[in-house]
């Protein structure tokens, strides 16, 4: 009796002491770290590169945080290079952390369909 009520206590000492949230930051139409001129392009003829993500983060240890803090930009162009492309459409951004006890993690996460300016079918419609 007396050791599940100990491994009833821990459980619930461990869950007093880990915490995680995540949350959706925004929306974004058309989204780009990059520089280019969206009106010359016609987005109804690029190929896009479907649910694309892009994170940056850091790992803490006894809350020591190791790495530069979390970037937005540097997400924005992990994603613009996994899909390929300059802009995004349909951007989604989310916020996470986490902490148990002494190990923790936080983050930038941005999800959305890649398209390249300058593809073949992104046509200027100004021809």
């Amino acid at each position: 009796m007396n050791k599940k009520i100990i491994s009833i206590i821990s459980i619930m000492v461990l869950g007093m002491l880990s915490s995680a949230c995540t949350s959706r930051q925004g929306s974004f139409t058309v989204l780009s770290t990059k520089n280019m001129e969206i009106s010359r392009v016609d987005l109804k003829k690029v190929d896009f590169t479907r649910n694309v993500e892009g994170k940056d983060g850091r790992f803490s240890l006894l809350f020591i945080p190791f790495g530069s803090a979390p970037n937005l930009e540097e997400a924005v162009d992990r994603c613009l290079e996994a899909g390929g492309g300059d802009f995004m459409t349909s951007a989604v951004l989310y916020r996470t952390s986490w902490s148990v006890i002494l190990f923790g993690w936080e983050s930038w996460t941005i999800e959305g369909d890649v398209g390249d300016s300058l593809s073949a079918g992104a046509a200027d419609i100004s021809r």
